[in-house]
């Protein structure tokens, strides 16, 4: 609510008040009309542009079709899938994926979990993939 109400409008205010410091500097009244009109005409124009992160939503389709992956690079991505050996990992193991069934979720974060990952990963998938870093 706050970047879709608020801060245009704090925009707004600055760009106005911008405006009309530059406008004082013109003498000529009809060209200061023309600057005006043409600044209202560029906020009407943007405000009929989509946002940005409507656009990012919009280009995930819910039929986007599946990614398969070789098997080969699949072993070599992910360690586990059934949740066990996470405290086995070593260094080996950076950047691998250890995947926890969809009932491992609320032992590992009994508050929530982070962000989306409800959303996009564990509804979506039924598991939930954690990556080994450093």
């Amino acid at each position: 609510m706050y970047t879709r109400t608020v801060i245009p409008q704090i925009e707004a205010r600055i760009e106005e008040r911008l405006l009309h410091e530059y406008m004082r500097t013109i003498p000529n009244d009809l060209e200061r009309k023309e600057i005006f009109d043409a600044y209202i005409m560029r906020r009407h124009r943007l405000s009929k542009m989509p946002e940005e992160a409507d656009m990012l939503a919009e280009g995930l389709a819910p039929e986007a079709k599946i990614k398969k992956m070789d098997v080969r690079e699949m072993r070599l991505t992910i360690k586990t899938i059934d949740g066990t050996g996470i405290k086995y990992h070593n260094y080996a193991d950076i950047g691998k994926y250890t995947v926890f069934p969809k009932q491992y979720k609320n032992r590992l974060f009994p508050a929530g979990a982070y962000g989306r990952i409800d959303e996009d990963e564990v509804k979506k998938t039924g598991s939930l993939g954690i990556m080994c870093r450093e």
